[in-house]
C-alpha cells in the first residue's frame, strides 16, 4: 500500500507539472475514459462498506482483503479524478465534485491513520480497550508495594490511575488526558523513587521496571480510549462527506451528459 501511495503521488506530481500542455480534456479521449475509471473506483469503495454491515456476506471472504482493496481503490480513484479533470476545478458543479471527492480522500487518509492506532498493525485485528486494562492492572502490585513504603504517595497513585482509566470521558477531556497521562506519570514514577531514596528503601531495578511498566501500561489505556473517541467522530464525518461527494458526483455525470 505504500508503494501505491508512493506511486501515485510521484503520478500526480508528474501531471501537476503538465497542466498546462493540454494532453487531455475531460470531455473525450483519454481525459474521459480517466473519469470513467475515477469513478467506477469510488463506487466500488462501497464493497468494503457492504461487506462489513451485511452477515449474509461473510462467504465473500476476510475483511482483510476488501480493506485492502477498499484503500487501493481510495487512492486510484483520486488520483483518475485529478487527471480527468486536468487538476482544475472547471464549472461549478464539476467543481463541487472535485472538491468533494478530495474531502473524502483527505478523511480518508485522516481515518487510515486512526484506524492503525486501535489496529494490531494496518490490517490486523481490533485492538481490546480491556486488554490493554488488563495489562494495567497486573502492575499493581508494584503500585502497592510503593505505597506500603511511601504511605503520601498512595493517594496520588490512586488518583493517578483512576484518572487514567476512567471510561467514556469528553473528546476534550480525552485529549487533554492523551497529552498529559504520560508526563503526569513520569513525574509520579520519579517522586516515587525519589521518596524512597530519601527513606533509605532503594527500591530495586525489579520495582523500578515494574512501577515503570505499570505508568506505561495505564498511559496506553488512557490513549487508546482517545483514539476510539477519535474513530468515532471520524465515522460521524466522512459518511455525510461521502454522501455530498456521491450527490454531487452524480449531479456532475447528469449536467455533463444533458446539457
Amino acid at each position: 500500500m505504500a508503494l501505491a501511495t508512493l506511486g501515485c503521488g510521484a503520478l500526480l506530481a508528474w501531471g501537476w507539472s503538465l497542466r498546462d500542455e493540454l494532453y487531455w480534456s475531460a470531455e473525450r479521449g483519454l481525459g474521459y475514459s480517466l473519469g470513467i475509471v475515477g469513478l467506477v473506483c469510488l463506487v466500488a469503495l462501497l464493497g468494503y462498506s457492504v461487506r462489513k454491515r451485511h452477515r449474509s456476506l461473510r462467504s465473500a471472504g476476510a475483511l482483510a482483503p476488501w480493506f485492502r482493496i477498499h484503500m487501493l481503490l481510495g487512492i486510484l480513484g483520486p488520483t483518475a479524478i485529478l487527471f480527468h479533470a486536468n487538476f482544475r476545478l472547471g464549472s461549478i458543479n464539476s467543481a463541487v465534485a472535485l472538491i468533494s471527492m478530495l474531502g473524502v480522500a483527505g478523511s480518508g487518509y485522516a481515518g487510515r491513520f486512526v484506524y492503525s492506532r486501535i489496529h494490531r498493525g494496518l490490517f490486523g485485528e481490533r485492538r481490546v480497550l480491556a486488554e490493554l486494562t488488563r495489562d494495567a492492572e497486573e502492575g499493581f502490585g508494584a503500585v502497592d508495594r510503593v505505597a506500603e513504603q511511601v504511605p503520601e504517595l498512595g493517594a496520588e497513585f490512586v488518583g493517578h490511575e483512576r484518572w487514567a482509566l476512567e471510561r467514556n470521558p469528553s473528546v476534550s477531556a480525552s485529549w487533554r488526558r492523551f497529552v498529559a497521562v504520560r508526563r503526569r506519570g513520569r513525574a509520579l514514577e520519579r517522586r516515587a523513587v525519589a521518596a524512597l531514596r530519601r527513606a533509605d528503601r532503594d527500591p530495586g531495578r525489579f520495582l523500578e521496571a515494574a512501577l515503570a511498566e505499570h505508568l506505561e501500561a495505564l498511559a496506553r489505556v488512557a490513549q487508546f480510549s482517545a483514539w476510539e473517541r477519535l474513530f468515532s467522530l471520524w465515522h460521524a464525518i466522512h459518511l455525510p462527506l461521502c454522501v455530498v461527494l456521491f450527490a454531487a458526483a452524480a449531479v456532475h455525470v447528469l449536467a455533463v451528459h444533458m446539457f
